[in-house]
């Protein structure tokens, strides 16, 4: 069974770019990409490395049918398929951004999953 999630991109606005580039102009381009979301699905636990999972980041689709000029508004998709682990990125207005861990039942509904269950389920599928 597979689902579809999706999670808006969110742009910087020019004022916010104005403001945060007297500071510095790397803070600009950080905000930007925190404004992507993407998704990943997660196939294993590393030892080492930045972050505690495997990931295969998955292909977006976009839908501008309601963006503005400045890019405001754009709903990005992914198609998820039945019991497979995925590690989201959700920007928020505010310029932060959420990690979200899913995974999508027999019957097609996405669940929501900690860390530590992620963490745990990964071990396990390893270590059989």
């Amino acid at each position: 069974m597979k689902t579809v999630f999706s999670a808006p991109a969110h742009a910087l606005s020019p004022a916010r770019a104005r403001q945060l580039r007297r500071f510095d102009p790397l803070l600009v381009e950080h905000h930007r990409r925190l404004g992507v979301p993407w998704v990943a699905r997660l196939t294993a636990l590393t030892p080492t490395g930045r972050t505690p999972f495997r990931r295969e980041f998955l292909p977006r689709r976009d839908d501008y049918g309601q963006a503005d000029p400045r890019g405001n508004g754009i709903i990005c998709y992914w198609t998820l398929q039945a019991g497979e682990l995925y590690e989201a990125h959700c920007p928020r207005t505010d310029g932060t951004a959420e990690r979200r861990y899913l995974t999508v039942d027999a019957d097609g509904l996405l669940i929501e999953c900690t860390k530590e269950e992620v963490q745990q389920w990964l071990a396990n599928v390893t270590s059989e």
